[in-house]
């Protein structure tokens, strides 16, 4: 219960400042004491989205409805796509199992490049998509990572992939607690497309995350005088004054810096 955490949490923090306390719940009011919490509702959407269950413009109409409980405020949700829990109930249908490579790479992305707490589950970064169990050990019923990923193809894409995308994360300080701000696309349905902006610079992320190529026509926001690619795979674009039309390839992606 919450009054035992708002009793709990002061008391280890006196002891350990630096400690952090994750929720594993989504009522708002934790927040008070907790620093961050899960997002249930995120990651359910996000599966959704990329095992072709829902529209990508299901992911935004989620987010957006948890911006109404939340706030605006980028550090306090999970970005998964899995957790323990979702590996665990998905047996052998995990979406690294499920899906080809390069379409979990775009849910990675999506986590990496929005606001909030970017969270990789064990083995996702070399795209292990084995049955897991949290009663279960490499000795115990075998329901555990399968390392040997690391060594095939898709595992060490993958790793590059997470690798590429933790750094550019890093090496812009603004991805972390810039704006999001949805964009509008002429193809809501595969397409995911959004805009960190702050007040010194921004970046527009486009996704596809379906399994067909696609030529989408991007609404913008704001004002673009200039468009640089960052990274992308897939993908090539042309700027006019008020959108972008982006060649996607099936599951390709770009990142866009504005000016």
């Amino acid at each position: 219960p919450l009054d035992f955490w708002e009793e709990a949490i002061p008391e280890l923090k006196a002891i350990k400042p630096s400690i952090y306390m994750l929720n594993e719940g989504v009522k708002p009011e934790y927040l008070t004491v907790f620093d961050s919490n899960y997002n249930f509702l995120w990651t359910h959407a996000l599966q959704a989205a990329i095992r072709s269950q829902k529209p990508a413009s299901f992911l935004r109409e989620t987010d957006e409805e948890c911006r109404k409980t939340y706030g605006n405020h980028p550090y306090v949700t999970l970005r998964a796509l899995e957790t323990h829990d979702y590996a665990n109930d998905h047996y052998e249908n995990r979406p690294d199992k499920a899906l080809p490579r390069e379409a979990v790479d775009i849910a990675y992305l999506i986590c990496l490049m929005m606001d909030g707490i970017p969270f990789i589950y064990n083995g996702n970064e070399i795209a292990d998509g084995s049955r897991h169990s949290i009663w279960s050990n490499r000795d115990f019923g075998g329901f555990c990572i399968n390392w040997a990923k690391a060594d095939s193809k898709d595992g060490k894409a993958r790793l590059d992939f997470i690798k590429k995308s933790v750094a550019l994360r890093k090496s812009a300080p603004w991805l972390f607690d810039a704006e999001t701000i949805w964009l509008d696309n002429s193809q809501k349905d595969k397409v995911i497309t959004f805009a960190r902006k702050s007040s010194e610079n921004s970046c527009i992320v486009l996704a596809n995350i379906s399994g067909e190529a696609i030529k989408p026509d991007v609404i913008l926001p704001y004002d673009v005088d200039n468009a640089t690619e960052i990274w992308s795979r897939g993908a090539s674009f042309v700027k006019s004054k008020e959108k972008l039309t982006v060649e996607l390839e099936k599951y390709g992606f770009t990142i866009i810096l504005t000016q």
